[in-house]
């Protein structure tokens, strides 16, 4: 999302009750506070503020450094730890599904979605009483919040199960004191949330079909509806699944881009397809260095200390957090289009000053040895990459995608199969179509339903190949268990893993605070 807006002074609030050693500033009332009761009153107010429901996703490290992805990518198939960073006991822990309560990543996490939460339920409350805002405004934020905190909470209990259902703004730990909410009851209100932001509930209070150039990444109506078919997929409600699919494909709003490529290059962000104003986008982070809250997720995957394609500085390199396994890299079709450009066999080199870019090469130093780049083990995500030589990367501004159209097909699809053997032509329309921009035959009928719904996993594997979507995957299909115990990527420790080990330990802070919550999950009870 391109945010042009201020900050307001009201958004160094809302977090407070999350961290830790804040007790004695919440015993008073904060100036803040009293700002708090003024900076919900016109269009500009609610507009501002709206922004800022976004912004932890730009300013925290889970997002803008890419450290979700030890979550979502690294306790998976997809990528594993490099052997540069296995010294690093955090992050190897969760690697091996050896973590613990205190796991600052975990910790991380937790406390990212409930500032967001916070913030949302605080416009829920809020915006209906501005009394010089527009009705238009008025209903785009606050569907924007329920939305949001939808996300958020979708999020948190497919990581943690039962969680703290918090549904008002609080200022204080006191407020922030409650029990663990069941699962079930966490989607109930998901889905009302959602519905909320779909106009089902209140004509008053719906999103917008198209976010325009100057509020890109701001939640649409096709938003809600691919969150809808996405909570309804993983509640194993695939006709709902399959509904509200078919009603973002049927928006005519979205479109697939020609080439993959075009969906990750920087220069094409805010292009629109012809017929699709939304074009790919669904709902992403768009990060702006120029402000301060540029990306830095793509030196997670780049060699460590290798100066980043187009860096301009020596100082901008790769972090070296991930590689591939072989095994990972040829889960790919080698006639795959999406596996050359994930994994490219050139590349241009960063500088390291302000000199030309060097010419395109073929090889870069890893651990001390050269070696012919993603032609062997260990291979190399670029993804995410400033593909733009006008754009020298520093803080970079590649968004990360939470949802596009092509996901959207691939649940259609999946809804489809799990009810009945999709036709032809629900097929072509839909899988078939990210096939053949991959350069891929088609999935036909005749392969039978099993043989379908195995394709079309695999699709999901490459096409949204390092988007945090491979781990919830794993558990709705009940695969996590023996896909962790059956990978072989030379880790020193290991763990076999349960069915236990697909929710994480709630954080020892959330515990220590919180007297409320109960028991921890299962085995760290």
């Amino acid at each position: 999302m391109k945010i042009y807006k201020p900050l307001i002074p009201v958004i160094t609030l809302l977090g407070l009750f999350i961290a830790p050693g804040c007790n004695n500033l919440l015993d008073e009332e904060p100036e803040d506070r009293i700002i708090l009761e003024q900076l919900y009153n016109t269009d500009e107010d609610l507009t501002n503020a709206a922004y800022g429901i976004y912004n932890p996703f730009l300013e925290d490290n889970n997002y803008r450094r890419g450290r979700i992805m030890y979550l979502l990518g690294m306790r998976t198939d997809e990528v594993k730890l490099s052997d540069d960073r296995i010294g690093e006991a955090s992050v190897l822990d969760l690697a091996t599904f050896n973590m613990n309560t205190d796991n600052r990543f975990i910790r991380d996490a937790w406390r990212l979605y409930y500032n967001v939460i916070n913030r949302a339920n605080i416009m829920i409350e809020r915006a209906p009483d501005a009394e010089s805002a527009s009705q238009g405004v008025k209903s785009r934020v606050i569907a924007e919040a329920y939305l949001v905190r939808a996300f958020c909470y979708f999020n948190l209990v497919r990581l943690w199960g039962d969680v703290p259902l918090q549904l008002s703004f609080t200022a204080s730990i006191e407020g922030a004191r409650l029990p663990r909410t069941s699962a079930e009851t966490v989607y109930a209100q998901i889905i009302e949330d959602l519905r909320h932001a779909a106009g089902e509930i209140d004509t008053d209070v719906i999103l917008p079909t198209v976010s325009g150039n100057i509020d890109q990444g701001r939640v649409t109506l096709s938003s809600a509806h691919t969150l809808l078919a996405d909570v309804y997929l993983t509640l194993g409600n695939f006709a709902q699944a399959e509904e509200y699919a078919r009603r973002v494909m049927d928006s005519g709003l979205h479109g697939l881009w020609p080439n993959y490529g075009d969906v990750f290059s920087i220069a094409s962000q805010y292009d629109e397809l012809p017929g699709a104003p939304n074009a790919e986008s669904i709902f992403q982070l768009s990060f702006d260095p120029d402000r301060g809250i540029g990306s830095r997720f793509a030196t997670q995957t780049f060699p460590r200390d290798q100066i980043l394609p187009f860096a301009a500085q020596a100082s901008r390199v790769g972090e070296g957090f991930f590689d591939v396994d072989e095994s990972s890299f040829n889960a790919f079709d080698p006639a795959d289009l999406r596996r050359n450009y994930i994994f490219p066999d050139s590349l241009v080199t960063g500088s390291g000053s302000d000199s030309p870019l060097p010419a395109r090469d073929t090889l870069v130093t890893f651990s001390g040895q050269t070696v012919v780049f993603n032609e062997e083990e260990p291979y190399f995500i670029l993804k995410y990459r400033a593909d733009d030589p006008t754009n020298r990367f520093q803080w970079g501004s590649n968004p990360w995608p939470l949802y596009r159209y092509a996901e959207i097909l691939l649940i259609y699809a999946e809804a489809i199969v799990e009810q009945r053997t999709p036709s032809q032509a629900e097929l072509d329309e839909s899988v078939n179509r990210l096939r053949a921009r991959a350069g891929l035959p088609a999935i036909i009928t005749a392969s039978g339903q099993e043989g379908i719904r195995q394709a079309i996993r695999d699709e999901r594997y490459a096409e949204l190949y390092f988007e945090g979507k491979r781990f919830f995957d794993l558990v709705r299909w009940g695969e996590l268990v023996n896909t962790i115990n059956n990978r072989d990527f030379g880790y020193p420790i290991g763990n076999t893993i349960d069915e236990r080990y697909e929710l994480l330990p709630i954080p020892l802070e959330e515990i220590s605070t919180n007297p409320d919550i109960g028991e921890n999950n299962p085995p760290w009870n």
